[in-house]
């Protein structure tokens, strides 16, 4: 993971900067994160994480990467998720306790999200990247937020992740999880890898719910 780079303050802050080899592994600064944000959405608080502000979540110790800016899920869309899965669970859970995983984490705030909506629920994520594993690590720790960030494939540790049998699981995957969309209903199961939903209900003999809660006022 780089260090912060030359000063780029009389450039844009756009996807192909953050996302370039140059700066996509650098930390930045919040005066960055500010000027992407007023750069490309006139609006410095465009990078909405952990129920924050910008300015906010710095200020408490949390940093991101240049990539993050763009990959992470934002509290506006986060939130929209997180809604939707409590109607869904609302209509299922009958009162078991319920586990959240996300087999792609990354920032971990797509995950972060849907618990804040679903108070006393635990989150597991999975994140291959050493150096995205490193900094959500310290960041989820700085939130004092209720996930197990495990680093690695989900395919290879998955199975050895096991909670309670008579769990109410959700599994989340953001777009790059999913093989295919529908724009005429919520994606269930028939949306994801195959390995994964057997290997995560074989190792855990607990509920699987519409493991894809991702609505078609998403699809854009």
């Amino acid at each position: 993971m780089a260090t912060h780079g030359s000063d780029h303050s009389d450039r844009k802050y756009d996807r192909d900067f953050l996302l370039s080899a140059e700066k996509r592994n650098q930390l930045v600064e919040l005066w960055e994160i500010e000027k992407y944000g007023r750069d490309c959405f006139n609006d410095p608080d465009h990078v909405h994480l952990y129920g924050m502000a910008p300015k906010e979540w710095y200020e408490r110790g949390v940093s991101i990467l240049a990539r993050t800016c763009l990959e992470a899920v934002k509290d506006p869309l986060g939130n929209k998720i997180g809604s939707d899965v409590v109607e869904v669970v609302a209509r299922a859970s009958g009162n078991r306790a319920i586990g959240v995983v996300d087999p792609f984490a990354g920032s971990c705030n797509g995950l972060y999200a849907i618990l804040r909506h679903l108070p006393g629920a635990n989150g597991i994520g999975f994140e291959v990247e050493p150096a995205v594993f490193d900094l959500t690590t310290r960041n989820i720790a700085h939130l004092d937020a209720p996930i197990e960030l495990v680093h690695g494939s989900y395919e290879h540790l998955v199975g050895s992740k096991k909670l309670p049998a008579d769990r109410l699981v959700v599994v989340f995957l953001a777009p790059h999880g999913v093989t295919h969309f529908s724009r005429t209903r919520v994606c269930t199961s028939t949306g994801l890898s195959p390995q994964f939903s057997k290997s995560f209900e074989t190792s855990n003999r607990s509920t699987v719910l519409n493991p894809y809660f991702m609505s078609r006022r998403f699809m854009r």
